[in-house]
Formats: C-alpha cells, structure tokens, sequence
C-alpha cells in the first residue's frame, strides 16, 4: 500500500495533474487510516492478553524510559535553589523611581477616585424589582418556564419565605424563597 501511495505522488509530481493529485489524496487517506487502525488493533490483542504483554509493547514503542529520572547534582538542594531565586526578585535599592515615574506619567492628575460606605438610610431609599426567565429542567406542575424575581431590599435578616408564583399564576405549587443579605442591601431569591 505505502510503495502504491508513493508511486501516486510521484506520478502527481511528474503530470501534475488534478486527477492523480485526487488518486494520491485518496491513496494517502487510506494508508493512513489503515496504518492507524492496525496500531489500534495491535494494542487492543496486546492487552487482552494480560497487563504483563501491554506493558511489554508500550515499552518496546520507546515512549517513556526504561530507567529512572536522575535529577542533576545543581537541582539536589532546594534550599539553595529558593535563595537563588529569592535573592534575584529581592528589590534591591530604592523603589521611589519607579513609583515618582508613576505619579509622572499618569493622564490625567485632576481626577481622583475614591470609595465611600454607605449610609443605611441611603440604602433604604433604594429599591429595585426584576425578573428573568427560568427554564425548569424538571417540570413537576404548568409550563416548564418560571420565572425568577429578584428584590433588593435594605438591610434586613435572613429568612426564607414560602412563594406561589409560576408561570401559571398563584397558587399552582410552593417554591423556596431565600434572602440573602449583603451588607447593606439584602437580595430575595424565589
């Protein structure tokens, strides 16, 4: 087969021809294809056999090593290797260069950020409702499709509520509804 398929591209190569490039293309799949689904083959007999006879064949392939890792003599102590390492990212000198160049190239000097805390009085005075779609992977009452709805409310305690909303409307079967508080707002899930 691989003397036929070398035979093909050296036709190609001589005619130059499209359709002994497509008698090469397909003579050259094929062998490939074979000659993979023989190694497979061979492997698979190999390991019916037993593990003994599959080790024996991957060992004789040369992938790996028949002998162990030796680790050179320079690599032996770790010690030495951390204060190497430690030594060479130790800032030596004075960083205010660095940090002066910092301050010198920033874009624009007039504009400061800060964060601030907030109030709960603040927090209290916002509210937001929303609601997105929920698909239900398991639809055990109406529509598969439910929705989930989101309140932020202010600070308050955890809980969990009981809820009947779905996409058939009240009452069709309790859900869990959680509370979760962050800090200053607290979020329902249902």
């Amino acid at each position: 087969m691989i003397k036929l398929r070398e035979s093909a591209l050296s036709k190609f190569k001589r005619t130059r021809s499209a359709s002994d490039w497509l008698n090469y293309k397909e003579l050259r799949n094929f062998v490939t294809g074979s000659l993979r689904r023989e190694k497979k083959a061979f492997l698979n007999r190999r390991a019916k056999g037993g593990g003994r006879d599959l080790w024996r064949a991957l060992n004789s392939l040369n992938i790996g090593g028949g002998s162990g890792f030796e680790i050179p003599m320079n690599l032996r102590d770790p010690n030495g290797i951390n204060r190497h390492f430690s030594s060479v990212f130790t800032p030596k000198g004075n960083c205010s260069v660095a940090a002066d160049f910092y301050r010198s190239h920033k874009f624009n000097d007039d504009l400061h950020f800060s964060l601030s805390l907030s109030t709960e009085d603040e927090c209290s005075s916002s509210r937001v409702d929303f609601s997105m779609p929920r698909i239900n992977r398991e639809p055990r009452w109406g529509s598969p499709y439910q929705k989930l709805h989101y309140k932020w409310y202010p600070m308050g305690a955890l809980e969990e509520r009981t809820c009947c909303s779905s996409a058939r409307g009240a009452g069709s079967s309790p859900s869990n509804m959680t509370i979760f508080n962050t800090g200053c707002q607290t979020i329902e899930r249902y």
